[in-house]
């Protein structure tokens, strides 16, 4: 203030200087010169970024913003439900979740109507697990016999294997199952039989067996066919 206010100081020969006298002083600012205006060009010029600049996040990913605070950039991970609808094309996957995708589509059979002459005794209750059927009597009166196991459509299935075991046993430890051709199937010997036995066609949701006496009279008595059909269905 009053940095219009000067005091006349008569110097004779007409001339006069002009004396500041504002009404107070306030106390100077800091010089603008080279010396201060070069370090901060000298850090400009080192790129640092200002905080108007933006992170922005790409597919996969969450988190970004300006550069007024401290961003964190995370994982995008795919839900279960995600991972197994499968229609997400964004989001990343985790082993877990590529496991889950995969299981939902495994399908397996269980068999609750048994062929003409067996009793469904166990139901398959995982891919892994498997169905039991009891048959009575086998080749009773013939040396040929053919049955269909047939079980609820798994739907539109691009893999899948039927497995079996036929023994004596109620019980299998699961293991021993496994897919065979009636054409390769070794003779098998219960009692005083000796037949061959193996999977003649499958379908879907069906699987026929062949049972061909090779030698031995009579017929196979309690005879249990351990079963199992698991597939992999399309998305």
């Amino acid at each position: 203030m009053g940095d219009d206010i000067f005091i006349l100081e008569d110097l004779g020969n007409n001339r006069i200087r002009l004396i500041p006298a504002p009404t107070h002083v306030s106390e100077p600012g800091t010089p603008i010169n080279k010396a201060l205006l070069q370090p901060i060009e000298d850090y400009l010029a080192t790129g640092v970024v200002p905080v108007e600049r933006t992170i922005t996040v790409g597919d996969g990913l969450i988190g970004g913003g300006d550069l007024s605070a401290n961003r964190t950039l995370e994982i995008d991970f795919a839900t279960k439900s995600e991972a197994e609808a499968g229609v997400n094309n964004k989001k990343l996957m985790t082993p877990l979740r590529v496991a889950e995708a995969f299981n939902s589509r495994v399908v397996f059979a269980q068999v609750d109507v048994p062929p003409a002459g067996g009793t469904v005794t166990r139901h398959a209750s995982s891919p892994t697990d498997y169905n039991t059927i009891k048959f009575t009597t086998l080749l009773k009166d013939t040396d040929h016999e053919w049955f269909v196991v047939t079980f609820p459509s798994l739907g539109d299935i691009v893999v899948g294997t039927p497995q079996y075991e036929l023994s004596g046993s109620p019980t299998s430890s699961g293991s021993s199952l496994g897919f065979m051709l009636f054409q390769t199937q070794l003779p098998t010997t219960m009692g005083d039989i000796s037949f061959f036995h193996g999977i003649d066609a499958f379908g879907r949701n069906w699987v026929r067996f062949i049972l061909s006496r090779e030698s031995g009279t009579g017929a196979l008595n309690n005879i249990y066919l351990h079963f199992r059909f698991t597939g992999l269905k399309l998305a």
